[in-house]
C-alpha cells in the first residue's frame, strides 16, 4: 500500500510547480498581448524600451542559478570563509567586463541584436559558425544545470521522481518563453525577483534562530583544528587562503565564458531603453544585489553543514544536497516548501534567459545566414520557436542522464571549453587587428592547451585551475604573436550599415 504521507508530499510539490507554471504562462500571455505586432523588434527586443528596474531584476534572477544557492554552499563547505568571497567576486567581475563590451557593440552596430552577427561581420562566416556552436552549447549547459538543480531539490524535499520534475520544468520554461517572447521574460522576472528575495529573507531569518553565528563559528573552528573531523581543513577560517584564491580565479574564468557567450544577456542589454538603463541595471542586478545572495548561501548553508558534521556519505549524498538536507532536517517543514518554491523560481528564471538567447540566435541570425536570407519576420520567429522547443527537449534528456552529478563539478570542463573563445571576442570588439585565420587558430590552440593540461594533470583541481587559465590566455597570446605578420585591419565603420536580413 502506497504511503499516504508520501503521496501528500508529492501532491504538494506537483501543485506548487504546476501552479507557478500556470501563473508564469498567464503573465507571458498578458505581456504578449500588450503589443500584438508580430515582428522581431517587438518579440525579441520588446521595442528596445526596457528601463533599468526590469533590466536589474532580469539580470539578477538570470545570474542567480540553482548553482548560486547550492553551488555557493559547496564552495563554503570546501574552502570555508574564503569560498564564499572567492565565489562571489569571481562570478561578479565578468559583468564589469561584459558591460563595456556590449556598450561598444551597441555603438558600433546599432542595428545588431545577436553577438554572433557581430562575429560574422568582424571575422567572417567560418568564425561565426564556431561561435554558433559555443553560444548554443553554453546556453544548453546552463539550462541543464538549472533543470538538475530543480530536480534534486524536489526529489529530496517532496520525493518526486527526478525525471518527472525535470521534464515538467522544461515544459513550463519553454511554454512561457515561446508565448511571451522577451517581454514575457521581463514581466515574469519581476515576479521571480520577488519570490527569490522574500524566500531568502524568510529562510535565513528562521535558520539563524536554530543555527546561530556562534554555533557555526565553533563548528568551523573544530573542523579547522581537529584532523579527525570529516571536514578537516586548516584554512577554513582563513580569508585569503591559497585554495580559495585559486578557486576564485577559476570562478572568474568560468563565469566570463558563461556571460560573454550567453546571448540571453546580450538580448536583455539590447532591449534596454538607453545605455544608462543598461549599465545601472546590470551593475545593480549582477553585482550589488547578487553578491550578498551568493555570500549568504555560502556562509549559512556551507558553513552550517560543517558545523553540523555533514559530509558526502555522512548525512548528505553529495555536496550539491547541502541546502536541501539542512532545511529538511533542521528547519521547519514550511521552510523546505519555501526553499523548493524559491529553487523552482531560480531555475525557471535562469532557464528562461537561456531559451531567450537560443530563440534570438536562431530567429535573427542563423535562419537568415544559413537558410533563407530574405525570409519575413513571421517565418523567422516560427523557425526560432521550433528550434527552441527542440533544444529544451534535448536539455531535459541530458539533465535526466546526469542525475547525481555535483553541479560544481560540471563546471570543470565547461570552464576550460568556454574560456577559449572569450579572448577573440574581446580583441575583436576593441582592436582592428586579427582576421578569420588568426581567430580560428587562436581558439583551436586555446582549447587544445586547456584540455591537454586538464588531462595531463589527471583531471584534478590543479588541472582545472591551469586548464582554465591557459584556455583563456593562449588565444590572446596567439593574436599578439600573429600581429607582426598580418597587415589586414578591419574597418569598424562597416558595422554602422548592418541591418537584419
Amino acid at each position: 500500500m502506497i504511503n499516504s504521507s508520501l503521496l501528500s508530499m508529492q501532491a504538494t510539490g506537483v501543485a506548487a510547480a504546476a501552479g507557478l507554471g500556470l501563473l508564469f504562462f498567464l503573465i507571458a500571455r498578458r505581456a504578449a498581448g500588450i503589443n500584438k505586432k508580430n515582428d522581431i523588434s517587438e518579440y525579441i527586443l520588446a521595442g528596445r524600451n526596457i528601463r533599468f528596474g526590469m533590466i536589474a531584476s532580469s539580470v539578477l534572477v538570470a545570474w542567480t542559478w540553482t548553482t548560486t544557492i547550492m553551488g555557493a554552499a559547496e564552495a563554503g563547505m570546501w574552502y570555508g570563509v574564503s569560498g564564499g568571497i572567492s565565489y562571489s567576486l569571481g562570478a561578479s567581475i565578468p559583468f564589469l567586463i561584459f558591460l563595456p563590451i556590449v556598450a561598444r557593440l551597441k555603438t558600433l552596430m546599432p542595428n545588431g541584436i545577436a553577438y554572433t552577427e557581430f562575429i560574422g561581420m568582424r571575422f567572417g562566416g567560418r568564425v561565426r559558425d564556431v561561435y554558433y556552436v559555443f553560444s548554443v552549447l553554453v546556453l544548453v549547459y546552463v539550462f541543464i544545470e538549472q533543470l538538475i538543480g530543480i530536480g534534486l531539490v524536489f526529489d529530496i524535499i517532496f520525493k518526486i521522481p527526478f525525471k518527472f520534475i525535470v521534464i515538467g520544468s522544461a515544459v513550463i520554461v519553454v511554454s512561457y518563453i515561446i508565448r511571451g517572447g522577451i517581454r514575457g521574460l521581463f514581466y515574469n522576472n519581476v515576479l521571480h525577483f520577488a519570490i527569490i528575495f522574500v524566500s531568502l529573507g524568510v529562510i535565513f531569518t528562521v535558520l539563524s534562530r536554530n543555527l546561530d553565528a556562534g554555533f557555526i563559528y565553533k563548528g568551523l573552528q573544530e573542523a579547522a583544528t581537529n584532523s579527525a573531523d570529516p571536514n578537516y581543513n586548516p584554512s577554513l577560517l582563513t580569508v585569503n587562503s591559497l585554495a580559495g584564491f585559486k578557486y576564485g580565479i577559476i570562478a572568474l574564468v568560468v563565469a566570463l565564458g558563461q556571460v560573454l557567450l550567453d546571448q540571453g544577456y546580450y538580448s536583455v542589454a539590447m532591449a534596454s531603453a538607453s545605455k544608462r538603463d543598461m549599465t545601472w541595471g546590470f551593475i545593480l542586478g549582477a553585482v550589488i544585489a547578487w553578491m550578498p545572495v551568493s555570500m549568504l548561501c555560502a556562509n549559512i548553508f556551507g558553513h552550517a553543514a560543517i558545523a553540523l558534521g555533514l559530509s558526502p556519505g555522512e548525512g548528505i549524498g553529495t555536496t550539491t544536497d547541502i541546502a536541501a538536507t539542512i532545511l529538511t532536517s533542521y528547519g521547519d517543514p514550511a521552510l523546505a516548501l519555501i526553499f523548493a518554491v524559491m529553487i523552482f523560481s531560480v531555475g525557471v528564471s535562469t532557464g528562461g534567459n537561456c531559451l531567450i538567447g537560443i530563440l534570438t540566435i536562431f530567429t535573427v541570425d542563423f535562419y537568415s545566414d544559413k537558410l533563407r536570407p530574405n525570409a519575413g519576420d513571421r517565418e523567422k520567429i516560427k523557425f526560432g520557436q521550433i528550434i527552441t522547443v527542440c533544444i529544451a527537449v534535448l536539455c531535459a534528456s541530458i539533465a535526466i542522464a546526469l542525475d547525481g552529478i555535483s553541479l560544481l563539478k560540471i563546471d570543470m570542463f565547461s570552464g576550460i571549453f568556454f574560456a577559449a573563445p572569450c579572448g577573440i571576442l574581446i580583441v575583436g570588439v576593441y582592436s582592428r587587428f586579427a582576421n578569420e585565420k588568426v581567430a580560428l587558430l587562436s581558439i583551436f590552440l586555446g582549447l587544445l592547451t586547456g584540455i591537454a593540461t586538464w588531462i595531463y594533470f589527471d583531471l584534478s583541481s590543479e588541472s582545472w585551475f591551469f586548464g582554465c587559465l591557459l584556455s583563456f590566455i593562449v588565444p590572446i597570446l596567439t593574436v599578439a604573436a600573429a600581429y607582426p605578420f598580418t597587415k589586414q585591419r578591419f574597418n569598424f565603420a562597416r558595422l554602422k550599415f548592418y541591418k537584419i536580413s
